[in-house]
């Protein structure tokens, strides 16, 4: 235990040291990403069942949401065609609210935004009195993606780059 040290220190001092094996590191061949479906001998239906399982219905040009619990986990363990970051329908986002049981918005409020100064007055103005239920879409480009993202695909040796993102069948 090191407890003076926080990630902000420790991160850096890692990635130096580890800077050190790239080049062997890098030769390591990764085996093709496959699921097993395990043969259950119940009629519940189990993580470890369900996922390899649904991967089987999956068609190219699917387009698959997932909520942020465990199926945003479970997702990661299935392989997918057409593996694209962020490849999604221009939905209209802000009329979610109207068909889930307020059409003419009296408990919600439903925003668009695409500068960081609309965002920013938006925030300000929202918190300091929203009287509603508040659904903000932000508009980002596309390929765009967080830090920690970025860093799991350049880990995963999809290189982490719009390749990755246009050009999906070139890393399958």
């Amino acid at each position: 235990m090191f407890p003076a040290i926080g990630m902000k220190q420790l991160i850096p001092k890692l990635a130096e040291c580890l800077a050190l094996y790239y080049a062997e590191v890098s030769k390591v061949v990764i085996p093709k990403f496959v699921t097993v479906v395990p043969k259950e001998m119940t009629n519940e239906i189990t993580h470890a069942w369900f996922w390899p399982h649904l991967e089987r219905f999956f068609k190219p040009k699917d387009l698959i949401v997932m909520e942020t619990g465990t199926s945003n986990f479970g997702i990661l363990d299935v392989p997918l065609l057409e593996k694209k970051y962020n490849d999604i329908s221009n939905w209209e986002w802000t009329s979610l609210f109207k068909v889930l049981g307020d059409p003419e918005e009296k408990l919600l409020q439903t925003h668009t935004i695409c500068t960081k100064d609309k965002l920013s007055m938006l925030l300000k103005k929202m918190f300091a009195s929203a009287n509603k239920i508040q659904l903000v879409e932000v508009m980002m480009d596309k390929l765009d993606m967080p830090g920690l993202l970025k860093g799991s695909m350049e880990l995963r040796g999809e290189a982490g780059t719009q390749d990755a993102v246009l050009n999906p069948a070139k890393f399958a």
